[in-house]
């Protein structure tokens, strides 16, 4: 691809090879999620191999949409080829940085020591690495949050180190594995003897920053302190708001705001970044709380007056906690800057759009947990990016640092007592109930169903669910139990959750009558016997998961139709429709009812596009949003989709758009 750059003294010219690195993805309009009657043009972002992206905008779309087909030739006929890419100093672009050869993660607690060393391709492929048979659980809250952990300069003092013997305890992995994870559950209980608590400095930030891009430092937000915080914990909104990053959740804006983020930490100090568990829950983010008071001229008003309190009573979300209806547990700084929304872009001047928003704290920090005492609640006005201002909070937390002679002490302690009772005991459970019927199933609504175990032996036991013969999974995937597995000492009971939720993955073959809510769980205890628990019930179809084809042949509501007659509708299966489309088969070959559905689509749109003008709806707008819906791969095949299937596909449905019903 040459790039050529017309000046008035001189000609640039750039040449990007397309080859595996090469990228060129149609940006969608921002505004499209937002206001669908505004139009900013044919966007291209174009990125070579390691060199930095082009965005480029091309008003016609047809000379856009003809651009767009030679790249795509050009990469397919770069892959067939198969030539492999030089990588020695000969190579089209040498790399301006070189990789660090050591592991991206260390252990549970592990550091990215250069902060900005990956890429976001890297990231996106490591975040997407499979890690076993997906599913879709029912919602439920994460535990991990990221931050960023500091080196002061001037301090030598060595924290405890974590010992190999220490480490082996987290990774219980063989039948010794399962004693040493017996010792660390009486570690934690225990962990009062030998844990003390110290107070580090936490700087917690937000912003909303409404899709742009970083145009100046942000050191009036994170460095606004005299003394630097030993750890950053950062939150961003609206990072990128193009079409493309709500289906595909790629952007390359989020390296953009590492790197301005990077440069912006206090400067005093030296900071690695990291994951990291912590028992202290922080909730921050623009929660959209609104104000009880629909006059914004009334609002302003108050705000000059420096009358902060009373519209505080206001505030949406002091009323939800309040009426322990919202964050009843959380608690809050108080508030003493004003509003943090909304500004016009790269100003201080409120709202001055049609709408006029009443001016609102959306932007938040909130927190649950002991040992954390606010120092400081702000917002910064010096940042202009946004419609949003960034606040930030400063925490004194009290963390959990492990004292190596007192947990050597208690750790030994531990293994003579387990020595002795493995001599003399074996473990047992009781059961509170064994069989479990679940009635009148539907899709996605949870059905829960709770019984309890107990350790009715004498010694601590471990147990979990284990698969059955020649099954991978220790239940179906519309089953799970919660927890799956853990640890009893005697006498101790806990209450486990069986849990029905018929997910997108598993709609489909209850609705043909290919499964059925029937299982056995094998509950397993370690040293002792298995324990069989049967489920049972009955599901309830639904036209959700099942294909166009029997939809259509159905003349009845679906739950009145057998479930025999459900099997034979399914057999000639719309995913291989979907398959045969994407690979360009010609329709006339489908079924009648896929033709005749589809080209009635396809003339809606056609019909919806002849009204342009007025809604600045454009054939490519439409062909990229239908092309997600109808041309998508089965659910088993999705990861593996790529940028150019995505765009072959795009370009298949382009040309029944902008064709007629005959052709």
């Amino acid at each position: 691809l040459i790039i050529r750059l017309h000046k008035k003294e001189q000609h640039v010219q750039d040449i990007i090879p397309i080859n595996s690195h090469f990228r060129c993805v149609q940006e969608a309009e921002e505004t499209l999620l937002i206001d669908i009657a505004s139009n900013s043009g044919c966007k291209i972002r174009i990125q070579g191999d390691w060199t930095r992206e082009r965005r480029f905008e091309i008003p016609d779309e047809e000379r856009c949409l003809k651009f767009l087909s030679e790249v795509l030739a050009a990469q397919e006929a770069q892959s067939q080829l198969l030539v492999p890419e030089q990588k020695d100093s000969s190579s089209w672009y040498q790399k301006l940085d070189t990789e660090d050869n050591s592991s991206v993660f260390s252990g549970l607690l592990g550091f990215e020591d250069n902060f900005s060393s990956l890429n976001l391709d890297k990231k996106i492929n490591l975040q997407n690495q499979p890690t076993g048979v997906h599913r879709e659980p029912p919602p439920r809250p994460s535990s991990v949050n990221r931050m960023l952990p500091r080196e002061k300069e001037a301090s030598n003092k060595e924290q405890p180190k974590v010992t190999n013997t220490m480490r082996k305890l987290f990774v219980p992995n063989t039948q010794s594995g399962q004693r040493e994870g017996l010792i660390k559950h009486i570690l934690a209980k225990r962990e009062k003897e030998y844990v003390n608590i110290q107070t580090f400095r936490f700087f917690v930030g937000t912003w909303n920053v409404n899709g742009q891009s970083p145009d100046s430092g942000l050191e009036p937000w994170l460095n606004c302190d005299p003394n630097p915080p030993d750890i950053y914990c950062i939150g961003f909104q609206e990072l990128d708001l193009s079409t493309e990053a709500f289906f595909y959740f790629e952007s390359v804006k989020e390296q953009e705001w590492s790197l301005a983020v990077e440069r912006g930490l206090h400067s005093k100090a030296k900071y690695k970044k990291t994951w990291q568990v912590a028992s202290v829950v922080i909730w921050l983010g623009d929660l959209n709380y609104r104000l009880c008071m629909p006059d914004a001229n009334e609002v302003k008003s108050l705000i000059n007056k420096n009358d902060l309190q009373r519209l505080l009573k206001l505030d949406q979300l002091n009323i939800q906690r309040t009426q322990k209806k919202a964050f009843a547990d959380f608690m809050e700084g108080e508030i003493k800057f004003i509003p943090t929304y909304k500004y016009d872009s790269k100003t201080d001047r409120w709202d001055s759009s049609g709408k006029c928003r009443v001016p609102a704290w959306c932007d938040r920090i909130l927190w649950r947990g002991i040992n954390v005492n606010q120092l400081h609640y702000r917002s910064h006005m010096e940042l202009k990016t946004s419609d949003h201002k960034p606040v930030s909070a400063l925490f004194h937390i009290g963390v959990k640092v492990v004292d190596e002679r007192r947990y050597r002490k208690v750790f030994e302690d531990i293994v003579r007592i387990m020595d002795r009772m493995e001599n003399d005991f074996l473990p047992s459970l009781e059961l509170s109930r064994r069989e479990f019927v679940f009635e009148n199933v539907k899709f996605r609504q949870l059905q829960k169903e709770k019984f309890q175990i107990s350790n009715n032996g004498q010694v601590p036991c471990h147990f979990s669910f284990i698969p059955k013969l020649n099954d991978s999974q220790y239940c179906k995937p519309w089953l799970r139990a919660e927890p799956c597995e853990g640890y009893l000492e005697p006498n101790e009971t806990v209450d486990i959750s069986l849990d029905v939720y018929v997910s997108k993955d598993s709609v489909t073959i209850l609705n043909s009558g290919e499964d059925k809510i029937e299982d056995i769980l094998v509950l397993h205890l370690d040293r002792g016997k298995d324990y069989f628990l049967t489920i049972s019930g009955n599901y309830f179809p639904s036209c959700f998961g099942t294909s166009l084809e029997a939809l259509c042949r159905m003349k009845r509501p679906i739950r009145e139709v057998p479930v025999t007659k459900l099997i034979d509708l399914e057999e000639d299966s719309f995913l291989e429709k979907e398959k045969s489309l994407l690979q360009m088969v010609p329709l006339d070959e489908g079924a009648r009812c896929h033709r005749n559905v589809f080209r009635y689509l396809m003339a809606f749109l056609r019909e919806l596009l002849k009204f342009t003008e007025y809604n600045n709806v454009s054939a490519n707008m439409i062909a990229t949003l239908f092309t997600s819906l109808l041309l998508r791969p089965p659910p088993n095949l999705m990861a593996r989709q790529t940028p150019s299937d995505r765009q072959r596909a795009t370009q298949f449905l382009l040309s029944f758009l902008l064709g007629s019903d005959e052709d």
